[in-house]
């Protein structure tokens, strides 16, 4: 029996879109501005203005594609040597995100954890059925 949460009921979301939001915070770090950039905040406010639900729900579905590539092949790699993703990753991950507050709110870290636990046992963080969790989102 198939669970909900399979990636093939997932949907793939902007993942071009997502891309490039992550694209451009990365270059803003890399080149040392770890605040607020007011260009960069421009740009992201006139994409999202650009957005209806559907936009930002893609979005979103995009970044959640993005989680589960990359935990898909940690997992390969974690696998070959037969180590637990989960375990490997997951602690680092959080104590990372704790130590960047400015970025990253301290609410929002268990969630980035579950995304990364989701994609880590080969679950979609995509397919969460919205609010209730219950199933893949259907529009």
């Amino acid at each position: 029996m198939s669970s909900p949460c399979d990636p093939r009921y997932a949907p793939a979301g902007d993942v071009n879109g997502a891309l490039m939001v992550i694209d451009s915070r990365l270059k803003a770090v890399h080149d040392g501005r770890t605040g607020n950039d007011p260009e960069q905040q421009k740009l992201l406010d006139q994409l999202t203005a650009s957005l209806d639900l559907e936009g930002v729900n893609d979005l979103l579905d995009g970044a959640c594609t993005l989680v589960f590539i990359f935990m898909k092949w940690l997992r390969e790699v974690h696998e070959e040597h037969d180590r637990d993703v989960v375990e490997y990753v997951v602690p680092s991950l959080v104590a990372t995100l704790r130590m960047m507050p400015r970025s990253v709110r301290p609410e929002a870290i268990p969630t980035m954890a579950g995304l990364a636990i989701a994609a880590g046992t080969g679950l979609s963080p995509a397919s969460g059925g919205g609010s209730t969790g219950s199933g893949p989102r259907r529009r």
